[in-house]
């Protein structure tokens, strides 16, 4: 028999068919009536948050953007003592996760269970729009009492609120709302801006976070007409340039992300990140890219990676680099049936997998009062228009426990790093071993997830550095 999972109630606007409610869709739109100044807008952020000093030993000037792993998880809790970072540490990596629903929280038990030392949120933290009420249900609620430090790179959707991504700085890169964080049992160390870097003298594992911004638009553009010209972000460029060349010099492998793709679904995305591709392109010290934005996990092999690299700069690469996107850590997860001329080493889900989840998501819109009559066939085509308007398919949100995946980072001296994607096929797999109709509190994590059911959903391919 099934087991009984326990959520808590999630706040009014959340749920199954978060993206049919006419408030979300439009906030969270995408196209419709957007200007991206977001290139300009990330540094009036840093210039009015309530920064903390950086750590001893390290600059004072914002721009320098680095912090060392140690400083990131020490004494990070009571409970938890501080880790030395020299002698080996854990991270997990998700995208696209502030649903603030079931979709989001169904990854909970397996991150408590790999218990890492922190977690990175590859943008799209807070939807709909990244307003100060979109991070308490999609980001401080779901991620309650996990009592460990969570960087994050804004996404677009962040920079979607009234505050035009104001809102994110001062959850993560300011101490405006720390007493959020305390409330919620989670560990504040504050990052030194919307892009930044950790690092640490004597680990050769460097992260690097990349604040792709509303639209991707780092590159900037000529605008319309010439109206809404948008300038290049030449600062966080050069800050990119002068760190990839320290960890190149250093002998160190660099683990880069960002949010928004530009290599995805088979295929090339046209939005404007020509230079920072340019940039991987040059640096043999990057081993591993990762973005978000699309709603499921797509892995590249080195080798397609570099053909899309020498097809979009005209030059053989030196990069040797996987690449993936890896967006499905909460939100409604999209099909991977697609076809493009580089083809990704696997995807998750499957297309059949994903064929079988939105079937039941059809079963649940059709429990609506609406199936087979004028209004259900109005908001089928609504759905549709939509879908292209915005980019978002709504009408299959049927906000399912199922389909997640998250990557997992394990950094040990002697031995480098290990990067390992995990698949949740759904909560009732996770558990198998548990005896029938076992009560599982699925945001605390409680019964522990067994280990040997956790390792069950490890997916090929893993990479080693």
């Amino acid at each position: 028999m099934p087991h009984d999972f326990k959520l808590p109630s999630f706040r009014a606007d959340r749920g199954p068919l978060f993206w049919l409610r006419p408030a979300n869709w439009w906030v969270g739109r995408r196209r419709f009536l957007r200007t991206d100044f977001s290139n300009e807008w990330r540094y009036e952020y840093l210039r009015d948050a309530a920064a903390p000093a950086p750590p001893p030993g390290f600059p004072s000037d914002p721009e320098a953007r680095t912090r060392p792993y140690t400083w990131l998880f020490d004494n990070n809790a009571p409970g938890r003592p501080g880790n030395n970072a020299q002698q080996g540490f854990s991270a997990v990596i998700l995208g696209d996760t502030g649903e603030g629903d079931a979709s989001q929280y169904a990854l909970l038990p397996l991150i408590r269970e790999l218990d890492p030392d922190f977690m990175i949120i590859n943008g799209d933290v807070a939807y709909p729009a990244g307003n100060i009420e979109d991070f308490l249900a999609g980001f401080f609620e779901p991620y309650r009492n996990l009592r460990i430090p969570i960087w994050a790179v804004p996404g677009n959707h962040e920079y979607y609120s009234d505050g035009k991504g104001k809102e994110f700085f001062e959850v993560f890169c300011s101490t405006i709302r720390s007493a959020q964080w305390a409330e919620y049992g989670l560990v504040m160390k504050p990052q030194p801006g919307s892009y930044w870097e950790l690092a640490e003298r004597g680990i050769p594992l460097v992260i690097l976070g990349v604040d792709s911004g509303q639209a991707a638009g780092l590159d900037g553009s000529k605008g319309f007409l010439g109206l809404f010209k948008r300038d290049a972000d030449a600062k966080q460029h050069a800050w990119l340039e002068w760190r990839l060349r320290e960890a190149e010099e250093g002998g160190d492998s660099v683990i880069l992300l960002f949010h928004i793709p530009k290599l995805v679904n088979g295929d090339a995305n046209t939005v404007g990140l020509q230079r920072l591709h340019s940039l991987i392109a040059r640096c043999r010290c990057i081993k591993l890219v990762i973005s978000a934005h699309v709603h499921n996990m797509q892995w590249y092999s080195p080798e397609t990676f570099t053909q899309y690299l020498e097809a979009l700069t005209g030059n053989a690469p030196l990069v040797n680099a996987s690449y993936v996107v890896s967006g499905s850590g909460g939100a409604t997860v999209g099909s991977t049936r697609f076809k493009g001329p580089y083809s990704p080493a696997a995807v998750y889900p499957t297309p059949k997998e994903f064929d079988e989840c939105a079937a039941a998501g059809e079963k649940l819109v059709g429990k609506l009062p609406l199936r087979k009559t004028i209004a259900g066939d109005v908001l089928s085509a609504a759905g549709n228009l939509l879908g292209g308007l915005l980019g978002r398919d709504i009408a299959s949100d049927a906000d399912q426990m199922r389909l997640q995946s998250l990557l997992h980072i394990r950094y040990a001296p002697g031995t480098g790093t290990v990067v390992t994607p995990y698949y949740i096929r759904d909560l009732t797999a996770l558990y198998k071993t548990l005896p029938d109709n076992s009560i599982i509190q699925v945001q605390q994590g409680v019964p522990t997830l067994p280990a040997d059911d956790r390792q069950s959903f490890q997916r090929p391919p893993q990479l080693n550095f």
